[in-house]
């Protein structure tokens, strides 16, 4: 792991970081603190995956496995960044992912670049201190603060590159225009093939409600696990279904928007809500009803709320640079786009036992975990016949393995 701890200006010498455990972070006047610092950042950069419920959910679902932390940087009384992050105790020594469990955006953020740098050096103590075999810090795309200047400063040995794909609600108008769109308003600001989709759902029949009941959750859960496995995908533990309603709360935090088609469920989907930024997050459709494109009614009616409740984007998720269907799959829903970066550092004294590693090892020593790019294997090409997400039904998450 190379690079030495960055420096740090004068001027950030008021900064402080604390590690903290979740429990820490879930006392009401921290908790209050750090949801101020988050709804108060610039470009609606504090995400879904730095929220205090989304947290809980990862220290519940690697409980037995890994540990959470989140450092946090404080002038005065006054929280000023975080970087949240896991340590996975695993078969081929420990691992910290920042953060795991399908790509999940953890990197350092904050608006104040002596709090980047004062960031960055407690990213590279936890990492001396740690040891971990690997690190991977993934970068948030929608980031205020242009994270370039740290980059060589970080011990990085290894790049990965990510598209977000996301919707700009606001370039479609405000609520008062969401709450008149009809599907013909609607569908002209999309591409053609989105265009038709749309239509063609509404004339087969599809109707589209939020339900947040048991039986759509076990829906959701049903037709995701059974999909996912024929199509060879990564599946979602049941453990994340399970613990739903504990984490997040239905309507606030999240809705499960269901399609019927002759008074049956076909598709659903899964979307989180945090502060104004709607995470397409687990979709499904049966498949003998694809053809009648109940996803594309679904999106309609999910994006139109989102407007309505004045949220400013709708985030896609991660797209690896060689998934051009699904690139293209929500493409032509007008998405704009924006890179981000894994950053990875690897223990001199493991770099070498990790490479001689199989795609496949790697997976089954470190679940919803990411270890290193593929590509600097001994032989990558396996990678090749790794799962990928089927087109038009990626997960936000999926997309970013």
């Amino acid at each position: 792991m190379p690079a030495a701890n960055p420096t740090v200006d004068a001027t950030a010498a008021t900064l402080t970081v604390t590690s903290m455990t979740l429990d820490s972070l879930m006392q009401p006047a921290i908790r209050h603190r750090y949801e101020t610092f988050l709804a108060g950042l610039a470009n609606d950069s504090g995400l879904l995956y730095y929220a205090p419920p989304y947290l809980a959910m990862l220290a519940d679902l690697f409980e037995a496995s890994a540990q959470l932390q989140v450092l946090v940087a404080e002038r005065g009384n006054t929280i000023t960044g975080c970087l949240p992050l896991m340590v996975c105790d695993g078969p081929l020594g420990k691992v910290i992912n920042a953060l795991p469990f399908f790509g999940s955006h953890g990197g350092l953020l904050t608006d104040d670049m002596d709090t980047a740098r004062v960031l960055a050096g407690a990213w590279h103590d936890t990492l001396d201190t740690i040891e971990p075999v690997a690190a991977t810090m993934i970068t948030n795309p929608f980031c205020p603060l242009d994270l370039a200047p740290l980059r060589d400063t970080l011990p990085i040995d290894a790049t990965d590159e990510r598209i977000a794909q996301f919707i700009d609600l606001t370039d479609w108008g405000d609520g008062n225009v969401w709450a008149h769109m009809d599907v013909d308003r609607f569908a002209e600001k999309l591409g053609d093939t989105a265009r038709r989709n749309v239509r063609k759902a509404f004339k087969s029949g599809v109707t589209v409600a939020v339900d947040n009941s048991a039986e759509a959750l076990a829906f959701l859960r049903h037709t995701h696990t059974t999909t996912m496995a024929d199509q060879g995908g990564t599946v979602k533990p049941a453990a994340f279904f399970d613990g739903l309603t504990r984490w997040f709360e239905p309507h606030t935090h999240y809705n499960i928007y269901v399609a019927r088609q002759d008074g049956q469920r076909v598709a659903a989907l899964l979307v989180f809500y945090w502060h104004r930024t709607m995470e397409y997050f687990v979709p499904v459709t049966l498949p003998d009803a694809r053809n009648s494109q109940p996803m594309a009614a679904i999106l309609y009616a999910a994006l139109k709320d989102a407007g309505m409740r004045g949220m400013t984007r709708f985030n896609w998720g991660g797209t690896w640079l060689s998934q051009t269907g699904v690139y293209q799959f929500k493409k032509k829903w007008n998405t704009n786009e924006s890179r981000y970066f894994y950053w990875t550092s690897l223990h001199p004294g493991h770099a070498r036992t990790l490479k001689t590693q199989t795609p496949q090892t790697l997976i089954d020593a470190y679940p919803y975990w990411y270890v290193l790019p593929f590509n600097l294997l001994a032989s990558p090409d396996m990678s090749d016949t790794l799962p990928r997400p089927p087109i038009g039904e990626a997960t936000a998450g999926s997309a970013h393995r």
